[in-house]
């Protein structure tokens, strides 16, 4: 685990740490996951019936971005730890497809339909926007050197906002933060000194691969076309960037396909807790 670092201090300290794999990551279940579903596996921790006494709660990067969604819709009042936050994470989101060439109509109609099916919306939930409107305190711990999550929109975010403080580290970069002792002994002992008491939980929520990940490897290009036009808009994103010599081919589907049409409204949902998924990691905790 990316933030196993922290793990002795904390429990030497009298701490209860909650520690997970997200979905499609480690031992958890699944091929891909999103900054949707993310936020979603943090919430069900906050989940009233559920009777967990969580008082402060450890993110880093995508995952910090979840943190702070949960954090602007359930409004817990909780120590936050953000380590390499991906701050303004549409434009990364969007930046990343522009940057391979995937067609905007694909992750447009993408994006559209993961807003209807998880109630979020990608412009509204936002971590920067999100991160500004929140009230409660939270520290941020980023790196100059961060070439993944840049560190400026940290920087940036902090300064105009009064609740936010930032703790910054140089030469570690996006994943060598998470490892570095000086850090660990910053980050817990903010932790120590603040709201937290002993024996009271704290989550940590584990560093998340890329929302990307390498596609499907076919060799029958005509297969390929096929599978493409009977895709969803998920296996379409992967062949698109998987197969650079077929988007003619993958851009004719698209332009003819009119369930490729992005949603004017999408749908806004109450939270709703992550299936089977997060039932089977709560249960043994309760």
């Amino acid at each position: 685990m990316n933030l196993s670092y922290f793990f002795k201090t904390l429990i030497d300290a009298g701490y209860s740490v909650i520690a997970y794999d997200a979905p499609a990551h480690g031992d958890s279940d699944g091929q891909v996951t999103n900054y949707f579903e993310l936020s979603d596996t943090v919430r069900a921790f906050f989940d009233p019936s559920l009777g967990f006494n969580i008082q402060g709660v450890i993110g880093y990067s995508i995952g910090a971005s979840a943190v702070i969604n949960c954090i602007s819709k359930e409004k817990p009042s909780i120590d936050t730890v953000l380590i390499a936050p991906a701050l303004k994470l549409k434009e990364l989101l969007f930046n990343a497809f522009n940057h391979h060439g995937v067609p905007k109509i694909v992750y447009q109609s993408l994006v559209a339909e993961l807003e209807r099916y998880y109630g979020y919306d990608v412009h509204q939930d936002n971590p920067y926007d999100l991160a500004k409107a929140i009230t409660s305190k939270m520290l941020i711990v980023h790196d100059k050197d961060d070439r993944t999550i840049p560190y400026m929109d940290s920087k940036i975010l902090s300064e105009k906002t009064d609740n936010v403080d930032l703790h910054t580290t140089k030469g570690l970069g996006h994943k060598l933060i998470l490892r570095d002792k000086a850090v660990v002994d910053f980050i817990t002992g903010y932790i120590f000194n603040g709201k937290l008491r002993r024996d009271e939980g704290l989550i940590i929520d584990e560093k998340h691969k890329p929302f990307l990940e390498e596609g499907i490897k076919m060799k029958d290009n005509q297969r390929i076309i096929d599978e493409y036009r009977n895709a969803d808009f998920e296996k379409r994103l992967y062949y698109s960037l998987s197969y650079r010599d077929l988007r003619d081919d993958f851009s004719e589907i698209d332009q003819s396909d009119e369930s490729a049409e992005l949603s004017e409204n999408p749908v806004k949902n109450d939270f709703r807790l992550c299936g089977n998924w997060c039932q089977s990691l709560i249960d043994p905790l309760r």
